[in-house]
């Protein structure tokens, strides 16, 4: 057996699906097999593994190992005479396997071979090739020094930024993505530590390769596609706290004396600053725009009240009493916020009917109440109906204005319409908008390319040979590949090519009936299937943050009479915090992103485990309610 792929995989059913496709479409001509470690995924991967791809050796754990455990326990189940390690958010173009093992073949002198990777949108991702994270690295990869100055040979090691990322170079460290080892290599260097949960394994078995003799090389031809973690979530606190902690185990294991001091140090800083900006950014994202609008607000209903005391209420002289601004004004304002809030208003993308429609209801609930006031705090109705007009006014024109400044990112739903190019055949283009109806995905525009001249359907509007000037043409700003028309490698040598373009991308895998995209090319991939949930939509996800909130005195008091009173203190401030919820399923909804302290399970009864519980989660998923926490919560109050 010339190759062993082991393929880890966690909850990513979806990509799993066309990494696995991907693979067994290259153009190896020797044989290999293919290894996929679940680590107990609550989403149907395992089934669609053994329909789809029973060529597959499958090992199912009954628990998540982690990725380092999971990986050992495929390289020692497989036969290989090279063993890759492959996310299965990748996909492979047909030559990446040929190309790779012939280099490692024709240079005996490496141990590991990392690859040219690409992310959603064909951008090249600086992870490729890296550096040793030695102290002083880390320390310019920490502050910043090592984005500022990428050409220089003295602040760019992290990312080893000053070598072209075109041609072949020795490097220090692979990433995990794509970790393609000679088994001989790993018999000297053992395999991943599995200290390492989740981060720095890829970095510590590269050290240890070379500490045993071997060279790690990075080679750019054939490069793939990496989504870069559609499984976990970089910009947490929880992703900050365990890679730091993944540097400490790795500077405690390889860094001694003075180095090792600087190195905890680096790291302590690093954790402090990284979880400091952390923090500011969830907050001033949560926060600043309503602090905007609140600003607004006052500045109107102060001049509605110099307006309305110098030309009716007080002509004579005089003014309102402090209260009316010091008191009064704040709580109006707060009602209008609150209204605008449990209408949509503040739901990402931001759509101004939401927003006038909840500050409507705002000015209505002030309006209707005025009369309940007592008589001295009655200071004028004209003021609230005065206010009310500013907010209808100056709140949506304020939305429109920040959404012409482009790096605030801040758009409007609207306002940055989808119109989109789909290549495919053209027997292919009843299928494609198939699957685009049963999705529920809409763009504004949407024309088709064939990747043949000569097409006669009418919905053809060009082919794949001129894409360049019909994406000017359109103003296309998604380009769609089906899998099923295109190999994997020209989609992603077109990606490449086309990366400069700022353009999403999606890909509608073979023999699927769903979309794997990327909007941003700093983000991770996103699914579009027709399992959506209700957890997904902005109005899902206020309610179920709503009720943590509401919930959480209740919480709070049943401190006392807890199973575990210490860890329950801890799990209500992480529900108060926003860090995890009160309940959720085993898979993280992607609309939450945030893990539950309880499980949707109705039972502690014994043979549960052995009932499948995927379509109640599913089911609790799909028509989440409050209601659905709350009996949930009172089955299992105790186990906070």
């Amino acid at each position: 057996m010339k190759l062993s792929i082991i393929i880890v995989n966690y909850n990513v059913r979806y990509f799993l699906h066309q990494c696995l496709d991907s693979v067994f479409r290259s153009k190896a001509d020797f044989e290999f097999e293919t290894l996929v470690v679940d680590n107990a995924s609550a989403d149907d991967s395992l089934e669609m593994v053994k329909k789809d791809f029973p060529q597959v050796k499958l090992i199912a754990n009954t628990k998540n190992t982690g990725f380092s455990v999971a990986n050992n326990q495929g390289i020692k189940a497989s036969k290989g005479e090279y063993v890759l390690l492959l996310n299965p958010d990748t996909i492979l173009h047909p030559e990446t396997l040929a190309a790779t093992v012939d280099f490692m073949e024709n240079h005996k002198e490496a141990g590991a071979l990392g690859i040219k990777m690409l992310d959603g949108t064909g951008d090249f991702l600086p992870e490729s090739k890296r550096g040793l994270p030695t102290p002083w690295v880390a320390f310019y990869k920490i502050f910043g020094l090592s984005s500022l100055f990428k050409n220089s040979q003295k602040f760019g090691k992290y990312h080893l930024s000053y070598l072209s990322k075109d041609e072949v170079h020795e490097i220090d460290v692979l990433a995990g993505a794509f970790m393609l080892m000679r088994r001989e290599a790993l018999d000297q260097s053992g395999l991943l530590d599995e200290t390492f949960f989740m981060y720095g394994e890829d970095i510590d078995l590269s050290y240890r390769i070379q500490l045993a003799g071997y060279k790690n090389y990075y080679f750019p031809d054939q490069p793939i596609i990496h989504y870069k973690g559609e499984s976990t979530k970089r910009g947490s606190l929880n992703y900050v706290r365990v890679f730091y902690q993944a540097m400490q185990i790795f500077a405690k294991k390889h860094f001694h004396g003075s180095q090792g001091f600087l190195y905890s140090l680096a790291i302590y800083l690093a954790i402090n600053l990284r979880a400091g900006l952390s923090i500011f950014k969830r907050v001033f994202d949560l926060f600043s725009l309503p602090i905007l609008d609140a600003a607004l607000l006052s500045l109107g209903m102060y001049w509605a009240k110099i307006y309305w005391e110098n030309n009716h209420r007080y002509v004579e002289g005089g003014t309102y009493p402090d209260e009316f601004m010091q008191i009064a004004v704040p709580a109006y304002i707060a009602i209008w916020l609150i209204s605008a809030f449990f209408s949509g208003g503040y739901d990402k993308p931001l759509r101004l009917w939401t927003l006038v429609r909840g500050l409507g209801m705002g000015s209505i609930i002030l309006l209707a109440g005025y009369g309940l006031l007592p008589e001295d705090w009655r200071f004028s109705r004209a003021l609230i109906a005065l206010g009310s007009a500013w907010a209808l006014l100056v709140l949506p024109l304020s939305r429109i204005i920040l959404n012409k400044i482009p790096f605030l990112r801040f758009q409007l739903a609207g306002s940055n319409s989808t119109r989109s190019l789909i290549i495919t055949q053209e027997n292919r283009i009843e299928n494609v908008q198939a699957i685009f109806q049963k999705v529920n995905y809409q763009p504004e525009f949407l024309g088709f390319v064939s990747q043949n001249e000569g097409g006669k359907n009418p919905q053809i509007i060009g082919d794949f040979n001129k894409l360049f000037p019909l994406i000017k043409a359109y103003q296309i700003n998604e380009l769609v590949y089906d899998a099923e028309a295109l190999d994997y490698g020209r989609i992603i040598e077109n990606m490449e090519d086309q990366s400069s373009l700022d353009l999403r991308v999606k890909i509608i895998p073979k023999n699927s009936d769903y979309l794997i995209g990327s909007d941003r090319a700093d983000e991770a991939g996103n699914l579009y299937h027709s399992g959506a949930n209700q957890l997904n939509t902005p109005s899902g996800r206020r309610s179920k943050r709503i009720f943590d909130l509401l919930i959480w005195p209740i919480l709070f008091l049943s401190l006392p009479l807890q199973r575990n009173p210490s860890q329950a203190f801890k799990h209500t401030f992480q529900i108060l915090l926003g860090s995890k919820t009160l309940v959720s399923t085993r898979i993280i909804p992607s609309g939450i992103k945030r893990e539950g302290i309880l499980n949707v399970k109705y039972s502690k009864d014994p043979d549960s485990v052995k009932i499948n519980m995927e379509p109640l989660e599913r089911d609790y998923l799909k028509h989440y309610s409050p209601g659905h926490d709350f009996k949930i919560w009172l089955k299992q109050w105790r186990n906070l």
